[in-house]
């Protein structure tokens, strides 16, 4: 279900702490760990949400290492103990063994801690950590014997010289840029957030700090608290004016230069503040985007990793998100949306995007609710290639508050999906207008004009930003131009932001205002502006005096979707001057039901729930739909799962279940309501009397081990059905791994009454592991379906030669060679062995011929190959052999003496003694198994290929061994 949260709880002992933190194996998406509070740490791995602690402790931050997944890390004890083990999925208590980085490792800062030290794995390089106490440290991950004072990458952030951070103002959060494809050295932007006010922030509550640190060892680079920096759409309220703590910070992955960032304040903000921030510019400025959030803690933030402008929060209330991000920072915007459905009321702690080449998740941990997942509103989204011509701008210097000639940017579909573009940005300094507000067809472009518009005098850099449904979200364009001192005649302000308004609706008025800030009398042409912009007031004349000015003012009046531009522009006795207008024109919400009806044609049973129907809410337009609410009448249940609102062009679907009273046919209706107005969906179904008395023998099904991607025997279930009633329209539903694969049941026929038909079900295993699965019966007179459970276990494995697989012998001698088999995680069974090609007379041993398969434990089995007797003990017995014919045919020398009617009796007898004793005598032997080399000086060799076979149902793999026997 794309909209619901599914619980990955299963048998999780620690449900009713807080999820501190967990982490997903890179690959595998069954594969976790979670830190669980005072439980320690659990690990799941067979996918059947089962979890198991692996470590006892505080069981708080813990990574697995997206490099070498191989390396789990954990928490153990506050406030520095942290634990490795180096098997994976066998990772246990055991494994872990102790601490490889603690308090020493930190200059015993720990001393000084009141909690736990946050600490990630370098997203740089994987085999380094990332710790925060009261400054930050940085070392390798596995072997902390090599940590000392070098490793401390800043000294206390709150600048005050205490030992042990006693005191001392404590870091709550840490983030890092960067990626493993980033040049050697290159360096890496680190973020620390403090904690705040009541939880040890001491003098800097809820700052937030960052540095740009390379891999220089011994230099402390320069931290720069981000704190004062101006909040860019709220000047009058600064960033977090309440010291909440900085919950969690999370770096752009689409963004090379680790520069957007989004930060979560844990409290509650009142006074126009914001509890979530987001910077384009490493924090040298801020934008507030919490919009129309509830006001609550925020605990997490995440960016779609297939979507730069998708954005994931969670609150104490639940999980939002918002799909055009750059929205946001109009506070009066319904930009974000209340995520799924399903989730338990209990606060959302934190987040994690799951992307892989086949699934794409959002996990969410909850405090003392357990650990729930669902898509991300990406999945399965087709991307395609894209890209910007050119790369980089640079414009010819402007004078401050003037605008330039615009310069073209091609964007280009260059793959074979539709190329959807979400928005456009530009920095500040900048302008574009564009026309590619529609999808664009494979090979097909649109064009972006930009242009340089300085509010300030120097060099000035800037980011044209294309959000698309690409691989990496966006696609980005440097810009950079110098501005130039203004002249006499001044236009303020230098550029005008109209925001957004609806197509056809006029924005109020902005004024303009024309100063001449020179010593003699400057002559005005009219005014004028460009686009969809337009002046409604003037009181500037045909001239403005020394050190005077006038006003102008300015409406937006957008009559497309998408970003507006346009120039005012006003001439002079020195030229022309101009300001940069720009405006998003917004299409109104839209309120399209998917139909106007829905029939549950399948007959249901009294009292029984049908399988849901959904009718579908669209919105269309670019601003919220509003005021959704909907009712229903007879005997039928809605729920509504877009909740009160539903953001631009989204869906959303509304389910409707059948619950029929009475016998016969029933109608209802469903009511949608919006601002827009109300809309009726007629609804209808039939009530059916109840009826039982089908059994399946045996009532469950376990076919046992089975390998990987392969097909087992049928094992056949019979359906009886005992009534006295015929059941109708039967049909059978598989799920999980298994299928039906014939029998005499057939979809859609009619069982009789007192009679039975059979189904034949295979299992072919996609994955390893233990897998569950389910028959389902039905019947349109049935009161509920019957169900049958089914199971079974993927194997795999990987069998190898453990040394050399080849071995040179002489007669009567044993080769010995060594078998490994690894199996692949979640396999548990048997393992078969077995030998061929051995040469004649020789035997080939395994010991033991069977081993058994599980999960993280490798096998091993010795081949013994033991040969015939050697050639000088074959002649010997030869010999014996000729000694043994020659007295077996000495009587025919004596034939003469006996009588003439015995004489051919008697050749006839020696004739078959010879026959029969000659080859031993001779030394003539059968040999096979082997090629027969050439003879060389010492004699000659013979060749064998020896095949090693090893099997589980299903599935065999070999390895050859070679002997040469001299």
């Amino acid at each position: 279900d794309l909209n619901h949260f599914r619980n990955l709880n299963g048998a999780f002992s620690g449900s009713l702490a807080e999820i501190a933190s967990f982490s997903a194996h890179p690959q595998d998406r069954n594969v976790m760990m979670a830190g669980m509070g005072a439980f320690g740490t659990a690990a799941t791995s067979d996918g059947s949400n089962s979890w198991a602690q692996v470590l006892d402790g505080e069981g708080d931050a813990n990574a697995i290492d997206s490099t070498n997944p191989e390396n789990w890390y954990a928490t153990s004890a506050a406030p520095v103990s942290i634990n490795l083990c180096t098997q994976g999925t066998a990772c246990d208590k055991a494994a872990f063994g102790s601490p490889v980085i603690g308090n020493a490792q930190v200059g015993n800062d720990g001393y000084g801690l009141t909690g736990i030290a946050p600490w990630i794995l370098d997203p740089q390089n994987t085999a380094n950590m990332i710790i925060g106490t009261c400054r930050v440290w940085r070392g390798p991950a596995a072997n902390g014997s090599v940590w000392n004072a070098n490793n401390a990458i800043s000294q206390p952030l709150d600048n005050i010289d205490n030992a042990f951070c006693n005191g001392n103002a404590q870091i709550r959060s840490i983030a890092a840029s960067g990626s493993p494809a980033d040049a050697s050295g290159a360096a890496e932007n680190i973020y620390a957030g403090m904690a705040g006010t009541v939880d040890g922030g001491a003098t800097v509550a809820g700052h937030i700090y960052s540095a740009s640190v390379s891999g220089q060892t011994g230099v402390l680079p320069a931290w720069t608290d981000l704190t004062s920096s101006q909040v860019l759409n709220s000047p009058q309220t600064a960033f977090n004016t309440g010291g909440f703590d900085i919950s969690s910070i999370d770096v752009d992955p689409h963004d090379s230069t680790g520069k957007t960032i989004y930060v979560t304040l844990q409290g509650f903000v009142a006074g126009g503040g914001s509890e979530l921030y987001r910077s384009l510019d490493g924090g040298a400025n801020w934008i507030a985007i919490s919009a129309n959030l509830p006001t609550a803690p925020a605990n997490s933030i995440v960016v779609d990793p297939n979507n730069a402008n998708t954005v994931y929060v969670a609150l104490d209330t639940g999980v939002y998100v918002t799909q055009n991000i750059n929205l946001c920072t109009d506070s009066s915007q319904n930009c974000w949306s209340a995520f799924g459905t399903g989730l338990p009321e209990a606060p959302v702690m934190q987040l994690q995007a799951f992307n892989s080449l086949s699934t794409s998740l959002l996990r969410a941990a909850t405090y003392g609710r357990g650990i729930w997942e669902i898509p991300l509103l990406t999945s399965g989204v087709s991307t395609t290639m894209a890209s910007l011509t050119p790369s980089a701008l640079t414009f010819a210097s402007q004078q401050v508050n003037t605008l330039s000639g615009a310069q073209p940017v091609t964007v280009k579909n260059t793959g074979t999906a539709m190329l959807t573009i979400s928005s456009i940005t530009i920095s500040e300094n900048f302008a574009e207008q564009d026309n590619c507000s529609q999808p664009v067809a494979p090979g097909a472009s649109c064009s972006v004009q930009a242009s340089f518009a300085p509010t300030m005098t120097g060099p000035l850099q800037g980011v044209l930003t294309v959000y698309a449904n690409v691989a990496a979200g966006q696609l980005t364009a440097t810009l950079a131009g110098t501005g130039l001192a203004a002249g006499n005649i001044v236009l303020l302000p230098g550029s005008l932001s109209f925001g957004s308004s609806l197509i056809g609706q006029s924005t109020p008025a902005r004024n303009i205002t024309i100063s001449n800030t020179g010593g003699v009398n400057v002559s005005l042409q009219p005014p004028t502006a460009s686009g969809d912009f337009q002046i409604t007031a003037n009181t500037c004349g045909v001239s403005l005096a020394p050190n005077t000015g006038c006003t102008v003012s300015v409406v937006f009046t957008p009559t497309a979707a998408g970003g507006r531009a346009g120039v005012f522009s006003i001439t002079d006795d020195e030229g022309t001057q101009t300001v940069q207008l720009s405006g998003n024109g917004q299409a109104a919400a839209t309120a399209l039901l998917s139909g106007t009806s829905l029939n549950f044609s399948q007959p249901q049973i009294v009292g029984t729930r049908s399988a849901p129907q959904q009718i579908t809410l669209t919105n269309n337009g670019d601003v919220s739909l509003t005021d959704i609410a909907i009712s229903v009448s007879g005997d039928f249940t809605a729920q509504n799962n877009c909740g009160a609102y539903l953001i631009g062009h989204a869906s959303c679907p509304i389910s409707v279940v059948f619950v029929p009273s009475t016998v016969g046919l029933e109608s209802g209706v469903l009511t949608v309501a919006t601002v827009l107005g109300s809309q009726a969906v007629t609804l209808s179904g039939t009530g059916e009397a109840p009826l039982s008395g089908i059994s399946a023998l045996p009532a469950a099904l376990n076919f046992g081990s089975q390998g990987l991607n392969t097909t087992s025997s049928a094992q056949e279930i019979v359906l009886t059905n005992s009534s006295s009633s015929s059941l109708s329209g039967l049909t059978f539903a598989v799920n999980g791994n298994f299928a039906i694969s014939g029998g005499s049941c057939a979809q859609g026929e009619t069982l009789n009454a007192q009679s039975s038909c059979n189904l034949m079900l295979t299992f072919t295993p996609a994955q390893t592991g233990a897998l569950n699965g389910s028959l389902s019966v039905s019947s349109a007179n049935l009161s509920s379906p019957l169900g049958v459970s089914l199971a079974g276990t993927g194997e795999d494995f990987q069998l190898i030669v453990n040394g050399s697989s080849s071995a040179v012998i002489v007669p009567g001698q044993t080769a010995t060679y060594t078998l490994q088999a690894i199996p692949v995680t979640g396999s548990e069974g048997m393992l078969t062995l077995g030998c061929a090609g051995a040469p004649q007379g020789a035997v080939c041993a395994i010991n033991p011929g069977t081993l058994p398969l599980a999960s993280g434990v490798t096998g091993f089995a010795t081949v013994t190959v033991t040969t015939a007797a050697s050639t000088s003990a074959v002649s010997g017995s030869r010999w014996k052999a000729l000694g043994i014919t020659v007295a077996a045919l000495l009587p025919c020398a004596f034939f003469g003496i006996r009588k003439r009617r015995l004489l051919l009796r008697t050749w006839l007898a020696c004739i078959l003694a010879f026959v029969l004793l000659s080859p031993v005598a001779c030394g003539v032997h059968a040999t096979g198994g082997g090629s027969t080399a050439p003879p060389g000086p010492g004699g000659s060799s013979s060749v064998y290929t020896l095949t090693i076979t090893a099997s589980v149902p299903g599935l065999q793999k070999t390895v050859p061994l070679t002997l040469t026997v001299q």
